[in-house]
């Protein structure tokens, strides 16, 4: 029998007008209860893990490749790319499991070490005490806090947002923000870490491909951050996945599916369904943990896509409740649209 990881009672300022007080919607519903809040056993957990190190070795697999003559450059610089956006994927999937991620994983840090221009590695642990501490504050999606970089980069103007994408490679992030407020217990850590950065930044610059392979990183980091710093937290995201879709289901162009999929499968999921991250994050845990468990992606975003037609909160009174209520989503709507797009038996 699957066992369910129900989330407790939250308050939220967004859902004012329901009392200030929603809870997440837990309700067992057998259409998509098991696909979506079944429990994960230890050795599931682990091969998320080791997602980590597929990725870091990826990486190196392409460099040492290009560097022997067996891959072109172009190539590499694709393989690099890939490797550093699906490598922050797995550490926030990481990031929301129950087991903690073991030490010698923690050693390729939050990002790459080829994720760009970083005189200072952002560790696993700072990044895990900085995304807990500042970011999952909130259940609700346009929840906003005022320490928390993905609600300033979400109020901030398209153009702003994209002009100060932080892409996680700042120096003085990676310090003030981080090694200075997070717990000294994480220093053996930080050095650690450093010391692998470092020697195998050296091991690149006897590549000859130093500054492309840097580049690469820089520029898939700031579209990872461009994405999950101010896009899957603005209102004008939501409404484009509901307007695109009147299913529910936030199928979009079979092209941009395409292309999300082949980018990191689990961070298109995470993009396009971020608001039940937050509602249900102790319960859903991460869409890489659906997946893990067998279940296929048209599955789990079928079970998504009712679970938020249902409403992600309810009110005291058990009505189903939707964050996304303000920029015109409703409750049920997912239902009159299968129900009206079904053929009438009388023209059959």
């Amino acid at each position: 029998m699957i066992e369910y990881n129900y989330q407790p009672a939250y308050s939220t300022t967004l859902k004012a007008a329901n009392g200030g007080k929603v809870w997440a919607n837990t309700e067992s519903n057998p259409k998509y209860g098991d696909v979506l809040f079944g429990k994960l056993t230890s050795s599931q957990e682990r091969i998320i893990h080791y997602r980590m190190l597929k990725y870091w070795s990826l990486c190196w697999v392409g460099i040492v490749m290009n560097y022997t003559g067996y891959l072109p450059l172009y190539l590499t610089c694709l393989v690099v790319f890939y490797c550093c956006i699906n490598h922050v994927v797995v550490e926030h999937d990481n990031m929301h499991l129950r087991s903690e991620l073991p030490l010698h994983l923690r050693m390729v840090g939050f990002g790459l070490w080829c994720a760009g221009f970083i005189p200072f590695a952002s560790t696993y642990g700072d990044s895990q005490q900085e995304h807990i501490r500042e970011h999952h504050l909130t259940k609700g999606v346009f929840d906003r806090v005022e320490q928390d970089h993905h609600s300033l980069f979400s109020d901030a103007p398209l153009w702003q947002m994209l002009l100060h994408n932080r892409a996680n490679t700042r120096a003085w992030d990676i310090v003030f923000r981080q090694y200075l407020k997070n717990p000294a217990s994480l220093w053996p850590e930080r050095i650690a870490l450093n010391i692998v950065h470092w020697a195998q930044l050296y091991l690149l610059w006897n590549t000859g491909i130093f500054w492309t392979v840097l580049f690469v990183g820089q520029i898939a980091m700031f579209f990872t951050w461009a994405g999950f710093d101010g896009l899957i937290h603005r209102p004008s995201f939501y409404k484009f996945l509901l307007e695109s879709d009147p299913s529910g289901a936030r199928q979009l162009h079979p092209v941009l599916e395409n292309i999300g999929r082949l980018i990191s499968k689990n961070g298109w999921m995470e993009a396009k369904w971020h608001d039940v991250h937050h509602s249900h994050g102790f319960s859903v845990l991460t869409y890489a943990a659906q997946e893990v468990r067998g279940h296929s992606l048209s599955e789990i975003e079928e079970a998504l896509a009712d679970l938020v037609d249902e409403g992600l909160f309810l009110d005291s009174n058990g009505k189903g409740v939707s964050p996304l209520a303000e920029i015109g989503h409703r409750v049920g709507s997912r239902k009159e649209h299968l129900a009206m797009s079904k053929p009438s038996s009388k023209s059959l």
